[in-house]
């Protein structure tokens, strides 16, 4: 071998040695550029997504002791340049599962863990109003979830959302007793169908019905007088040709196809001995649970800056969230120690007239905690 191939040699295997030292190295399971905080979900079939370190997007991570000693753990992504209610953001926070004693370090590995977490919801009140065409002598509500009253207008604590079943008995000075039953919607989504009935004792045995309906037009209905006549007419008027108490029913389906029933217990004019039995109810009142160990609340404010939250709604069987994982993360700005989460999820948040369904939602969050 001549002396210029082995100095051809040696600068190959100067380039090579040189070339290894250069190249970047990586584990195979990180991928350059990846995101490190995120969060992806979809309203009404619209992706929706904000990543940390993209578009002026932070992750911001927090904690606070409320005034009855139970630690609360925020993580909230938004735009760096917004600090307040921030167009375009995502906040969830999570409540401990326990009491702490006021400035104390936290148990952070007991408060969060890998796991289903139940939203916190407000519960719901409703005031119900009993009608009678008698002097009663006793009252016996069921509302429905194994609660009684024998008020003549109660007010009920409705736990979580759903279809109730409420029946009302009402008994006479004279023994008469007569009953209704309606389903009472609670804490569903904003657009279901819920209808009430009004009567109007007219002469001869007739009565004037009418309705109150919330739902998308269009609305068609189905009247049933309880004598074998029916009518499709929004308020109709019905003629009885006999004397005497008839259960009346009403179904309205709207635009959506969704379909409410509501009963009535209707006296003609012309009775004097019948008792009929009636009920309404206002729209629910919510009230916020004083203390919610472990609950979450997930908090979307959207691109017009409307803020929704999902503790103003009690959330329905198709709602979840749940904690992938969870791992030490590096001290935030202000030197306090965090976690790192990854989650999925999906909720009802509400503005307070309005209802949207967050779906599909995943996110890479931060939170705080006091060690």
């Amino acid at each position: 071998m001549n002396m210029k191939t082995i100095k051809t040699i040696s600068l190959i295997l100067t380039l090579l040695i040189f070339a290894s030292c250069e190249k970047k190295k990586y584990p195979d399971t990180v991928i350059e550029n990846e995101p490190e905080f995120y969060t992806a979900f979809s309203i009404n079939n619209i992706p929706f997504s904000f990543q940390a370190g993209l578009n002026d997007y932070k992750v911001y991570s927090s904690y606070e002791q409320k005034t009855d000693s139970v630690y609360r753990f925020i993580s909230e992504i938004r735009s760096i340049s917004c600090t307040n209610n921030c167009p375009n953001s995502l906040k969830i926070e999570f409540s401990d599962s326990k009491f702490t004693a006021p400035g104390a370090g936290v148990d952070i590995d007991a408060a969060i863990h890998a796991g289903k977490y139940v939203y916190q919801s407000p519960e719901l009140q409703v005031q119900f109003n009993s009608q009678y065409n008698k002097t009663a002598a006793s009252y016996y509500w069921k509302f429905g979830d194994g609660n009684e009253s024998q008020l003549a207008n109660p007010i009920h604590t409705y736990k979580k959302g759903g279809i109730y079943n409420v029946s009302l008995s009402i008994t006479s000075v004279n023994g008469c007793v007569s009953a209704i039953n309606n389903k009472v919607k609670i804490g569903l989504p904003q657009g279901a169908c819920i209808s009430s009935i009004a009567a109007n004792l007219g002469a001869s045995n007739s009565v004037a019905f009418s309705q109150s309906t919330v739902g998308k037009e269009p609305l068609t209905y189905r009247w049933n007088f309880g004598d074998g006549q029916s009518s499709s007419h929004p308020n109709p008027t019905n003629n009885y040709a006999i004397t005497g108490s008839y259960p009346v029913k009403l179904q309205v389906t709207d635009g959506d196809q969704n379909i409410t029933e509501v009963n009535y217990n209707v006296v003609t004019s012309g009775d004097q001995s019948s008792c009929g039995a009636n009920f309404s109810n206002n729209s629910p009142l919510s009230l916020n649970n004083s203390v919610s160990f472990s609950n979450v609340t997930v908090t979307y404010v959207d691109p017009a800056g409307i803020v929704y939250s999902s503790n103003q709604y009690i959330q329905d069987s198709g709602s979840n969230f749940e904690i992938l994982s969870v791992s030490d993360f590096e001290n935030n700005e202000r030197g306090e120690a965090t976690k790192k989460l990854q989650v999925k999820f999906n909720c009802i948040v509400y503005n307070g007239s309005k209802s949207i369904r967050i779906d599909g939602a995943e996110a890479v969050i931060c939170i705080a905690y006091k060690k």
